[in-house]
């Protein structure tokens, strides 16, 4: 407890100095280097004329545009060094301010640069493995939005946990490794960057270190992360009850003014519990590391230097001026988020035609009763048959809803719909496209068709459907959407009147280069900047499969123009409540719950 005494009294001693670094480094992240490479990534796509980027043709990128490789390795290199550079930052900087030293921030920039130059070329390997495995599942020590795309999707997750649970104990059991990995490896980073060692030897010295006080470090970083995490609950529930009293109390036009500044105070909270992360992670390093003479000896060093470097520096106007604009930012978005700007209206949209399990996924009874809560959409899925005809069904293998193992290619279509489908304590026949577009016609319920798409389907299989269906899902104001590129580009090209888009189960490097009018992204990789450059391009974004009220309320604030979901009422109110409920302290709450 006392380190965590400790890390709060420095923070409200020099929190000037604590703000104006991590502000920086979030600066430099967001508005500099997540664009760069961004950009850069979209150009060596277009360079190599590989109009998409996807789980469906990555292992044909590999093999067929070595340049395109050789461009992307040298891509994660520099996001690596970036994560490098900005541990490096934080790292000089925080030692620094708990020295109690002078802090110009143009000096360190300089020395971290001067720093990651070098010393990265001998601690590249350990980085790789430090960067790529352990950060994205057990790190410790560093937090950095250049991984958010480093993360095992939620829609995977989900696979282990209900469709193939002994799966599941492979993947505890890897983020358990990784966790375990992340205690043994937590001090080799600040000795690779405050001391002299090689990856190497931070390795080696971290390893026996955490080896004799490895469950001190948990408890340590455990009683940290519980402590902030408390106290932000703390502070912006007072901050919420004192918005409520507000909201009963003062006339209308005060209410808003008492927002703006609650609104700051849950900022400051926000970015006060990531400072308290960062600095506590580092003063529980230096504890441990305190009787190390080589690492004493360097970090005193660099200190001397940094401190030479500050006194040489002139003023940095540059930083009053851009934290300025920044807080003018703000000032801003708080302004337009509170008078509900940013709060959309997404498409609902019921996964597989289900609502809170109200039925046989895909089938016709499912339909009728999810209709009558009027989704904007009914998402489904079709397969072809052996007779070239088109059957409702999601999975490739027809066992784990009929029981029978066989495909829907090796069944025709009169054989497959004879079977019934057992789920969710309910029983219903297998549905034809052909009859499941027709109640739909007469229930004037939309539909999102996911075609889906084999080897084995029959070369003209897109042509067909265009040809039998095409024409009722433009009337009708249905949509399509498919994980197959090329069904996608086919299907546009043939009917260009028909909305058709393309499934993304993973974001990679932004926007694919495709004739779709919408993207549906998996949304535990859906970020700010696929959803803005998408929109800028005219297509729409649609989220699956989004089932937490969280979740929900986070995408809608992001801006998405449709949700597909398992849980249709869930989203509803969701909505509703967003969209129906001006009171301030209800858009406060959802900006906890949002961005919190």
């Amino acid at each position: 407890m006392a380190s965590i005494t400790k890390t709060y009294r420095f923070i409200f001693k020099h929190l000037l100095s604590y703000l104006s670094l991590f502000i920086t480094s979030i600066v430099v992240i967001y508005a500099g280097i997540i664009p760069l490479f961004t950009l850069i990534g979209s150009i060596m796509l277009r360079l190599a004329g590989v109009r998409y980027l996807s789980n469906t043709n990555f292992v044909e990128v590999v093999t067929n545009h070595p340049f395109l490789d050789i461009g992307c390795l040298l891509l994660i290199l520099a996001v690596i060094v970036a994560i490098y550079w900005q541990g490096t930052f934080l790292f000089l900087g925080i030692m620094q301010i708990n020295q109690g030293k002078k802090l110009a921030l143009n000096s360190l920039i300089t020395l971290s640069f001067q720093r990651v130059r070098h010393t990265f070329g001998r601690a590249v390997g350990y980085l790789l493995i430090y960067c790529l495995i352990i950060l994205p599942f057990g790190g410790l020590g560093i937090s950095t939005p250049l991984l958010n795309k480093v993360r095992v999707p939620d829609f995977i997750i989900n696979y282990f946990l209900y469709e193939n649970r002994p799966l599941l104990l492979v993947l505890i059991l890897l983020y358990l490794v990784t966790f375990y990995l992340g205690i043994r490896f937590f001090l080799a980073l600040p000795l690779i960057i405050l001391g002299r060692s090689t990856g190497r030897q931070a390795v080696q010295k971290s390893w026996r270190l955490t080896k004799l006080n490895f469950k001190t470090i948990v408890k340590q970083l455990g009683l940290l992360i519980v402590v902030n995490v408390g106290l932000s609950i703390l502070g912006q529930a007072l901050i919420l009850a004192l918005q409520a009293l507000a909201d009963h109390h003062l006339p209308a036009s005060w209410d808003y003014w008492a927002a703006s500044i609650n609104l700051l105070l849950i900022e400051l909270v926000l970015l006060l519990m990531s400072i308290a992360l960062g600095t506590g992670s580092l003063m529980i390093m230096a504890d441990q590391l305190k009787n190390q003479a080589s690492f004493v000896i360097s970090s005193r060093k660099l200190s001397n230097q940094l401190q030479r470097l500050s006194y040489q520096s002139g003023k940095h106007w540059w930083f009053k001026a851009l934290a300025g604009v920044l807080f003018l930012g703000i000032l801003g978005f708080n302004a337009l988020y509170l008078n509900g700007f940013f709060t959309s209206t997404p498409l609902t949209i019921s996964h597989r035609g289900v609502n809170a399990k109200n039925g046989v996924q895909n089938t016709i009874p499912a339909l009728i009763n999810t209709s009558r809560l009027h989704p904007d959409f009914i998402e489904m899925d079709l397969h072809e048959t052996k007779d070239h005809q088109f059957v409702v069904m999601h999975d490739e293998n027809l066992k784990q809803l009929t029981g029978v193992n066989k495909r829907p290619h090796d069944l025709t279509l009169r054989q497959i719909t004879r079977l019934t489908a057992r789920e969710n304590g309910t029983s219903a026949k297998v549905a034809s496209f052909d009859d499941y577009l027709a109640t739909a016609e007469r229930l004037h319920q939309r539909l999102l068709v996911e075609l889906k798409t084999t080897k084995r389907d029959s070369s003209n299989s897109i042509t067909t459907f265009n040809k039998r269906y095409g024409k009722r899902l433009v009337a009708n104001h249905d949509e399509v959407h498919s994980l197959d590129y090329d069904a996608v580009e086919k299907l546009k090209t043939l009917n260009p009147k028909l909305q058709v888009g393309y499934i993304l189960p993973f974001n990679f490097i932004g926007v694919p280069q495709s004739k779709a009018d919408f993207y549906t992204m998996e949304h535990s990789t859906l970020n700010n900047s696929f959803l803005i450059t998408a929109q800028l391009t005219g297509r729409k974004v649609y989220a699956w499969t989004v089932n937490d009220r969280d979740v929900m309320a986070k995408l809608t604030f992001m801006g998405v123009n449709g949700i597909i979901t398992d849980n249709l009422e869930t989203l509803q109110r969701t909505i509703q409540q967003l969209n129906h409920h001006p009171n301030y302290v209800s858009r406060l709450l959802n900006f906890t719950v949002e961005l919190g």
